[in-house]
Order: C-alpha cells, then structure tokens, then sequence
C-alpha cells in the first residue's frame, strides 16, 4: 500500500473504499504497452488518411486538368467566332465607307 493509500485512511476512508480507489486507479492507468500499441494504431490511421488524400488528390488533379482542357478549347472556340465576326464588321464597314463616299462624290458632281 502507497502513500496515498495511508493518507486517504488518515482522512477516513475505510479500507474496502481505499481498495476499491486503488482498483478504479490501476485499471485507468495506461501502461507503456497500451501507449505503444496506441502509437502504432495511429501511426497506421495516419498512413491510412495520407493514402486517402493522396487518392483525392490525384482525381482532383485530374479533374482540373479536364476542365482546363475544356476551358482552353472554348476560348479558342470563341476567339474564332470573334474574328469570324471582326472580319463581317470590317466587310460591312467597308460597304457603308464605300456608300458614303459614293453619295458625297455625288453630291460633289453637278
């Protein structure tokens, strides 16, 4: 019996309680064993969890990756429709320039 054992006697606990508290004690008490075989359990969580980012990493990966592939062949899709359209802007601008000039020369000649 420890120390604490006589001073909780001192205090005026019987001894069955001093017992009991000694039981309760000793079987809450982790001992390297039990700290050891937790290490490797968390050792093996933490490989676990690394192994599932490492799979969530590479779908997002190449998730991004699609997408941007996507994403590039829209803009090339779009900037050919802008120089389809550039080029109908320039033609009817060169039509309307042309219309102008005719009236204003006709307006010139008598």
């Amino acid at each position: 019996m420890g120390n604490t054992a006589y001073i909780l006697e001192d205090a005026g606990f019987t001894r069955e309680q001093v017992d009991a508290l000694t039981t309760q004690w000793d079987g809450a008490t982790a001992t390297k064993a039990d700290i050891s075989d937790l290490r490797g359990e968390l050792k093996a969580d933490i490989e676990r969890l690394n192994g599932k980012i490492d799979h969530v990493a590479t779908e997002l990966n190449g998730k991004i990756e699609t997408t941007a592939a996507e994403l590039r062949g829209d803009i090339k899709e779009l900037r050919s429709d802008l120089r389809v359209n550039f080029r109908y802007v320039i033609g009817i601008g060169a039509v309307i320039g042309g219309v102008i000039l005719i009236e204003f020369v006709r307006g010139l000649l008598p």
